[in-house]
């Protein structure tokens, strides 16, 4: 499983994220995209495997309230529905 994440990360576009983001009623201004995509590209390790605290941190810092907390929110419900695959 780690394989196939690792691939799909590899190929995740900024425009990927946007496009998520979207279907999940999130509207992101190109500087928030930038900052998600980041930290999907060079963090996903943590973010699925150990302690994002620290990154969650970060973000709250760098995203607007609103699409923090519904990161943050959609974050939370795809670890505890798909976590066990992981």
């Amino acid at each position: 499983m780690k394989k196939l994440i690792q691939n799909y990360i590899h190929k995740i576009t900024e425009n990927d994220i946007e496009m998520f983001a979207f279907k999940n009623n999130i509207k992101l201004c190109k500087k928030e995209v930038s900052i998600l995509y980041y930290y999907v590209k060079n963090e996903y390790e943590t973010l699925l495997y150990g302690d994002s605290t620290c990154i969650f941190h970060d973000l709250k810092e760098k995203l607007s309230s609103e699409n923090y907390e519904k990161v943050i929110s959609l974050f939370k419900m795809y670890k505890e529905k798909y976590g066990h695959y992981l």
